[in-house]
């Protein structure tokens, strides 16, 4: 399993580049790969409320245009586009953060091609500075991996499910992860003391 895994990992083509959001300075992390099934199945499997717990995680919320949505354990936000069955964009929102997220599906050679796209804005992303793309990237290198088993039926649906809550397992518990969310929860606490004792002026004299 161990060669499987790092094989499905080397399928994904990955970039990093520099970026702005509203004016302001950003990075984009892409990650691209090839599915062996039709544009059709894999939208499905990225839009569909059963099956996102499939490669993903459970999933709560009003999943259509302009509905909000929540990922058990992980982000939430607003679906900002949905085209059918091509392009979908969110707003990903976590620990008080807000970055974006494109995805784009095509007929490509062997298949359909996922292109991902995740926008985080640099001064508002305290980890970049200690993980640079990683700060985005790994929880997406897993969920990739884990939507191959997924569409395509190439396994039996029990084991399918069986090796992509391992993936999502193994992503909670890697060192990198436990590490960031600390580092980020700290920050935060910090900023939020500071802010507590400070004392805001009335503007009267």
């Amino acid at each position: 399993m161990k060669q499987e895994l790092i094989d499905s990992i080397g399928a994904v083509r990955r970039e990093v580049r520099a970026c702005e959001r509203d004016g302001r300075p950003a990075r984009a992390i892409i990650a691209e790969r090839t599915y062996d099934t039709t544009v059709k199945d894999v939208w499905d499997a990225i839009t569909s409320r059963d099956r996102i717990p499939r490669w993903l995680a459970p999933i709560e919320g009003d999943l259509q245009l302009g509905g909000r949505y929540q990922v058990e354990g992980n982000a939430g936000g607003e679906i900002t586009a949905c085209d059918p069955p091509t392009h979908l964009a969110v707003t990903w929102e976590l620990g008080g953060g807000v970055t974006w997220l494109d995805v784009h599906l095509s007929d490509g050679p062997g298949g359909t091609l996922l292109r991902l796209e995740h926008v985080a804005l640099i001064d508002d992303l305290e980890q970049w500075g200690p993980f640079g793309p990683g700060a985005v990237g790994i929880g997406w290198d897993l969920a990739l991996v884990g939507l191959a088993e997924h569409p395509g039926a190439h396994l039996p649906p029990d084991r399918r499910l069986r090796r992509t809550e391992q993936l999502v397992d193994d992503r909670l518990a890697h060192p990198y992860i436990l590490t960031r969310d600390r580092a980020v929860s700290a920050t935060r606490a910090r900023r939020s003391a500071g802010s507590s004792t400070s004392t805001p002026s009335s503007g009267k004299r």
